[in-house]
C-alpha cells in the first residue's frame, strides 16, 4: 500500500511544477555520525533544488548553520527511543503540508500518514551490541521500521544484504546510497552558497 502511494506521488510530481515537500526528522542533528548524515542530506537537497524541507528538530539544538534559514523548523522534545517519539510525536504535526517523511535512523514513529523513507546505516546493534539488551530492542525497532517504510536506504551493500537476510525485505524496496563527502568540502575555495539564501556556507 505504501509503495503504491510512493508511485502515485512520483507520478503526481512529474506533472506539477511545485517542489516536493519533505519532512525530515532532524532530532539527531549535532549527535555524531547520524547528525552529520542529516546535515549533509539537507545541504545536498537544498543544492539540488526541487525540494522544500521542513526539519523536526530538538528545541535544544543550539547551532546556527547557514542552511537553517532555507528550511522550516518544527521543534520536538521527544527523546530518541522513547514512548513519546513513537506514539505522540506525530500527533502535533499537520501532515497535509508534506509529501514525504524521511527518518534518517531506524526509529520510525507511528501515525505518519505519508510515504516514508527510512535510512538504516548499519546493524551494529545486532552484530556487535554494547549491552546485552540491544539486540532484543533493536531487532524489533528495525523490523517495524523496514516493514512500514515505503523505501529503505542502506548506506552500504553489506547493510543492504543484512536487512534482506535478517528481515526478509525484498531487494526492490531497498536502495543503496553510500555516504558522501559534504558538498562544502569539494566546492572550490571551501565555500558554496545554499540555494534560496544569500548566506555562504564556509568550511
Amino acid at each position: 500500500m505504501e509503495q503504491e502511494k510512493s508511485c502515485q506521488l512520483g507520478d503526481a510530481h512529474t506533472s506539477k511544477s511545485r517542489p516536493i515537500r519533505l519532512l525530515i526528522d532532524g532530532r539527531k542533528l549535532g549527535d555524531g555520525g547520524i547528525g552529520v548524515y542529516i546535515e549533509n542530506a539537507i545541504i545536498g537537497l537544498l543544492q539540488s533544488g526541487g525540494v522544500d524541507i521542513t526539519v523536526i528538530g530538538s528545541p535544544y539544538y543550539d547551532k546556527a548553520p547557514s542552511w537553517l534559514s532555507a528550511v522550516d523548523w518544527i521543534a520536538s522534545d521527544a527523546r530518541q527511543y522513547s514512548f513519546k517519539e513513537y506514539f505522540i510525536l506525530a500527533r502535533g504535526i499537520d501532515f497535509s503540508k508534506f509529501d514525504i517523511f524521511h527518518a534518517p535512523h531506524y526509529t520510525l514513529p507511528f501515525g505518519i500518514p505519508l510515504p516514508s523513507v527510512v535510512t538504516v546505516h548499519d546493524l551494529i546493534h545486532l552484530s556487535h551490541p554494547q549491552s546485552f539488551y540491544y539486540p532484543w530492542v533493536a531487532k524489533r525497532l528495525i523490523a517495524s521500521a523496514v516493514r512500514r517504510a515505503s523505501v529503505i536506504i542502506a548506506v552500504s551493500e553489506d547493510t543492504r544484504r543484512g536487512i534482506m537476510a535478517q528481515f526478509g525485505v525484498s531487494s526492490e524496496k531497498i536502495v543503496c546510497i553510500p555516504n558522501a563527502i559534504s558538498p562544502y568540502l569539494i566546492e572550490e575555495g571551501g565555500m558554496f552558497r545554499v540555494r534560496n539564501t544569500d548566506a555562504p556556507y564556509f568550511v
